[in-house]
């Protein structure tokens, strides 16, 4: 199954909203889901979260709470390198 990343950089899956970071917003991602895992892949086919799952619904849990993959524990690798002008400054 596959997704679109929104603009603020989420996607949902089976009701539940997961974030994967601003900066793959409008990039299709991959959803592979075993039984205690869900498996998240960019465009490129690159591995990038693995999230217990499955996850309590929000209506077990009463909380909207949106399951954050753009950090460890669940990212797995590095994200990619930040904007030239979003970088701090290295004036002196």
């Amino acid at each position: 199954t596959s997704r679109q990343a929104l603009s603020n950089g989420s996607v949902t899956y089976k009701g539940r909203i997961i974030y994967v970071g601003s900066f793959m917003a409008g990039q299709t991602i991959e959803f592979r889901q075993y039984p205690t895992r869900l498996d998240l892949y960019d465009q490129a086919g690159t591995h990038f979260a693995a999230i217990p799952w499955p996850q309590p619904t929000q209506a077990q849990t009463h909380s909207r709470a949106t399951i954050n993959a753009s950090k460890p524990p669940n990212r797995i690798i590095t994200r990619p390198p930040r904007s030239p002008r979003s970088q701090p400054s290295q004036k002196l």
